[in-house]
């Protein structure tokens, strides 16, 4: 009989049962849709470090004005050179699992702009050695090998490279033994040209062991602040790149909805409270007479509030299913959506003046993934919350009289 006439009751009273399972719906799916798409952007975020199995990308930047040499082989205006025995330094350090150096330089040619990495292909596969696993056509080289290089894919096309071919950089004619093809999200460590590592420094005119970029994985990822402190306290002047840093400094709209969350989920469950409790205190007063001939047939306090909590129930049920579904939506609308990933200066594609450490972004599609405990739990929150104001306001029930109420019939 209660849930029969409970339906019957919401029914009469369409109009407000719909505005108040609407209400209720849009602020379970804005909790839902924020929470997925700030998990969704950090995770984004993280993409470049973890394509490339890093932790930590290590450089340093240079001081003061970077001169105006356009020409050649140089390295990039933000870095200045890590020498050998600071990554014996770094490699030293507890907590940190491998390492792996690269050097990274710009060749101004004629009429043409390339950035080159020289790499050992023999070293752990973080960073940009992650590459040699990527191989689209040909092969990659040997560490031994020289006056080779391999090619980025998309690069080579732009250019009409290809595997057997040749390049000329800073003069020298170098055969192309492969070209690789860049996942996204791996941008972290992406040039134009792969260079075994002697060659690139030979190229550059730096030190036999220097190099411009560390890259190091962690053996727990949860170290990494112990991690970099320890590694601040060996060598100072780095500038040490994580993907919560990177976090930290990416001024998007997903990185603030991911500090806020709590905050506007807060705020909207105030404003859900506020609309349950309106509604409710409104239903009631819509049904003084209903409420006096329900009390002189005998129905207690409790039976009426049972019967209002019913009502409440079916509607946030209703309402918190709505809100999932259309949460949901929302969130996979905006998973077809790019965001930009803020990088270190070792994945910026283009030069940069004035000794200004550069930053890049890379195109990250959102991958949202939602937590099955977090929607479940937002779904008994809503449940909870309704019961609880809708009973808070029925208890105005105990100022309405029998008698009185019969009076206005």
């Amino acid at each position: 009989m209660f849930l029969r006439y409970a339906i019957k009751e919401l029914t009469i009273r369409r109009h407000r049962t719909v505005v108040n399972c609407i209400g209720i719906a849009i602020a379970v799916a804005l909790v839902i849709s924020l929470y997925s798409l700030s998990h969704a952007y950090k995770d984004a975020v993280r993409k470049p470090f973890e394509a490339s199995g890093v932790d930590l990308a290590l450089e340093r930047p240079k001081d003061g004005e970077s001169g105006a040499n356009v020409s050649g082989v140089i390295l990039p205006n933000s870095a200045t050179p890590i020498h050998g025995h600071e990554v014996r330094k770094i490699m030293d350090v507890d907590g940190i699992e491998s390492v792996t150096v690269a050097l990274q330089a710009w060749s101004f040619d004629k009429g043409n702009f390339k950035v080159i990495v020289g790499i050992d292909p023999g070293s752990p596969v973080i960073g940009p050695v992650v590459f040699k696993d990527w191989v689209d056509s040909g092969r990659f080289f040997e560490a031994s090998e020289r006056g080779v290089a391999v090619v980025e894919k998309h690069f080579a096309r732009s250019y009409g490279l290809k595997s057997g071919g040749s390049v000329d950089i800073a003069g020298e004619t170098f055969e192309i033994v492969g070209t690789v093809e860049v996942k996204e999200g791996s941008q972290l460590s992406a040039p134009n040209f792969f260079l075994p590592i002697g060659e690139a420094r030979r190229l550059a005119k730096v030190g036999s062991q220097d190099v411009n970029a560390v890259y190091v994985r962690l053996r727990q990822a949860a170290d990494t602040k112990e991690a970099i402190d320890k590694i601040n306290a060996e060598i100072h002047g780095l500038k040490i790149s994580s993907p919560d840093s990177s976090l930290s400094v990416a001024d998007s709209l997903f990185s603030l909805a991911e500090k806020f969350t709590w905050l506007v989920g807060a705020i909207i469950v105030i404003a859900a409270v506020s609309l349950i409790f309106k509604t409710v205190s409104a239903n009631i007063f819509e049904r003084i007479k209903e409420i006096g001939i329900m009390k002189a047939v005998g129905w207690t306090g409790k039976n009426i509030r049972g019967q209002l909590a019913l009502e409440m129930l079916i509607q946030a049920t209703a309402a918190g299913v709505l809100g999932i579904l259309s949460g949901a939506l929302i969130s996979r609308l905006f998973s077809t959506f790019q965001v930009q990933a803020l990088l270190p200066w070792q994945g910026s594609p283009l030069p940069n003046a004035g000794g200004v450490t550069a930053a890049s972004t890379d195109l990250v599609s959102l991958e949202v993934k939602f937590s099955l405990p977090f929607i479940f739990g937002v779904f008994i929150v809503t449940i909870l919350i309704a019961l609880i104001s809708g009973l808070l306001a029925s208890e105005q029930l105990n100022a309405i009289k029998p008698v009185e109420a019969l009076r206005k019939i």
